[in-house]
């Protein structure tokens, strides 16, 4: 993955939800996406996940799929797939078109491409 420091970019009243159960690389990915301007949660279960769900929309959600309590992609019926980005070291594009997903990348990360699509997917106005 690489780190070069992003360019401030605000990004206001966007929020973000990082499940991510790596804690090193789910803090780097927190810290990324708040020195771009987003408002970012961090989750490392679904657990964890499920409970920041609960509460106000998100704008993007970056989604690990191998996570200690279940498959990540259980999440997509609390999230909207085309406002999620899969990460996975094993990646299944078939299944993740299935699902309605439209944006993956594997581990390990290219940061710039990740804050591309991020930005990309939080620019709808419509978070519901």
């Amino acid at each position: 993955m690489t780190f070069d420091a992003p360019a401030r970019r605000d990004a206001p009243h966007r929020r973000m939800l990082v499940v991510e159960d790596e804690t090193l690389l789910g803090d780097a990915l927190g810290a990324w996406f708040e020195a771009c301007g987003f408002a970012v949660e961090r989750a490392k279960s679904l657990a964890e996940a499920r409970i920041q769900l609960a509460g106000a929309p998100f704008h993007a959600t970056l989604l690990d799929v191998r996570l200690p309590d279940g498959d990540g992609l259980s999440l997509l019926e609390s999230v909207r797939p085309t406002r999620t980005v899969v990460i996975s070291a094993t990646p299944d594009e078939d299944r993740y078109l299935r699902l309605g997903v439209l944006h993956h990348l594997p581990k390990p990360l290219e940061l710039r491409e990740l804050e591309r699509l991020v930005r990309d997917i939080a620019t709808e106005e419509d978070v519901a």
